[in-house]
C-alpha cells in the first residue's frame, strides 16, 4: 500500500478558448450560449458582490492559511498512513504466532495503536475535506462576484443603450419635423418669389418702374429655386475636411453678402442718392433746380426750392 498522494482527477469535459469557440460553434449556437448567460444575469437574485476590502485581503489571506492548513493535514495523513502501515505489518506477525511466546500481551497493544491511528486518519480526513470544501467556496465566490460585477456592468449598458435610442429617436422625431417645417418654409419663399416676380413685371409694364433695372434683375423666383437646390444638395455631399468647411462656408458668406448688395441696388422700390447741389456765392437762389433734380422710385422729377441768405 502507497502513501496517499491527494491528487485531483480532472472531469472529461474542458471550456473552449474564443478562438476555439469560434471554430468549433455556429453563429446560432454562440448566440444562444450568449442569451442565456445574459437571461440568467439578468435576474437580480444572482448578483452576490464583494467589497474590496473583503475580496482584496479577507478572502486573500483566508485563502493563504487554509491552503497552508491543506498542506500541513495532507503531511499528517501521511504520517498517520505510514504508522498504520507498521502496525498492520506487526499485527500480521503476530497473528502468524512468530511473537506470540515473546509478547502474549503484545496483540491486544498493537490493536490499540491501530484503532487509535485509524480514529486519528479519519479526523484528519474529516478536516481536509472541510478545508477544501472551504477553499472550493471562496473560489466560487469570487466567480459569482465577477460575474456579478459583469451583470452590473451589462445592466449599466443596457440602460445607457436604452436612453440614447429615446434620445435618438425623439431627435430623429425633431429632425423630420424640422425638415417638414424646411420644406414649408422654402415652398412659401418660392411662392413669394413668384408674387414679386409678378408684381415687378406688373410694374415694368404699366411703365411706372425702370426698365434698365428690371431687365438686368434676374427672378427672384429662379433665384429661391437655386439656392434650394443647393441647399438639399449640401446635406447630401459628406463630411469634408474643417479647412475645406471654413473655406465654403466663407465663400458661401461672401457670395450671399454680394447677393444680398446686389440685390438692394436692383429693386426697384430703392432710389439712388441725389447730389448735393453747388452753393451759389453771393445772393439769394430761389428756384428750380433743374440739372440737379432728382427722381423718385417712381421715375417722378423732384424740384427743391433751397433759400439761401448770405452772410
Amino acid at each position: 500500500m502507497s502513501s496517499p498522494s491527494f491528487k485531483t482527477t480532472p472531469v472529461k469535459w474542458r471550456g473552449l478558448t474564443l478562438e476555439a469557440a469560434k471554430w468549433t460553434f455556429t453563429s446560432k449556437q454562440l448566440q444562444g450560449i450568449v442569451s442565456r448567460a445574459i437571461r440568467q444575469s439578468a435576474e437580480s437574485a444572482s448578483i452576490r458582490l464583494l467589497s474590496p476590502e473583503v475580496l482584496d485581503n479577507d478572502l486573500a489571506k483566508e485563502t493563504e492559511r487554509l491552503e497552508a492548513l491543506k498542506a500541513d493535514i495532507q503531511m499528517n495523513i501521511k504520517v498517520q498512513v505510514r504508522k498504520r502501515r507498521n502496525l498492520v505489518r506487526s499485527l500480521g506477525l503476530y497473528a502468524e504466532g512468530a511473537a506470540v511466546k515473546q509478547d502474549p500481551s503484545g496483540a491486544a497493544r498493537i490493536a490499540e495503536d491501530l484503532h487509535e491511528v485509524t480514529d486519528i486518519c479519519d479526523q484528519l480526513n474529516d478536516e481536509l475535506y472541510e478545508v477544501t470544501d472551504q477553499l472550493s467556496q471562496i473560489h466560487k465566490l469570487y466567480d459569482v462576484h465577477s460575474a456579478s460585477a459583469l451583470a452590473v456592468a451589462l445592466r449599466k449598458l443596457n440602460t445607457s443603450f436604452l436612453k440614447q435610442t429615446a434620445e435618438v429617436h425623439a431627435l430623429r422625431e425633431e429632425v423630420n419635423q424640422l425638415q417638414v417645417e424646411r420644406d414649408e418654409a422654402w415652398k412659401q419663399a418660392e411662392e413669394i418669389a413668384h408674387d414679386l416676380d409678378a408684381l415687378n413685371e406688373v410694374i415694368e409694364m404699366s411703365g411706372t418702374g425702370t426698365p434698365t433695372s428690371a431687365r438686368s434683375m434676374s427672378r427672384r423666383s429662379s433665384r429661391v429655386s437655386i439656392a434650394r437646390k443647393h441647399s438639399l444638395r449640401a446635406l447630401k455631399v459628406p463630411a469634408r475636411s474643417s479647412v475645406a468647411r471654413s473655406s465654403s462656408r466663407r465663400s458661401v458668406r461672401s457670395s450671399q453678402g454680394s447677393a444680398m448688395a446686389s440685390a438692394g441696388m436692383r429693386s426697384t422700390f430703392s432710389s439712388d442718392v441725389p447730389p448735393v447741389p453747388p452753393m451759389p456765392p453771393h445772393g439769394r437762389l430761389s428756384g428750380p433746380l433743374s440739372d440737379d433734380s432728382t427722381r423718385n422710385s417712381f421715375g417722378k422729377r423732384l424740384t427743391f426750392h433751397i433759400p439761401f441768405h448770405c452772410c
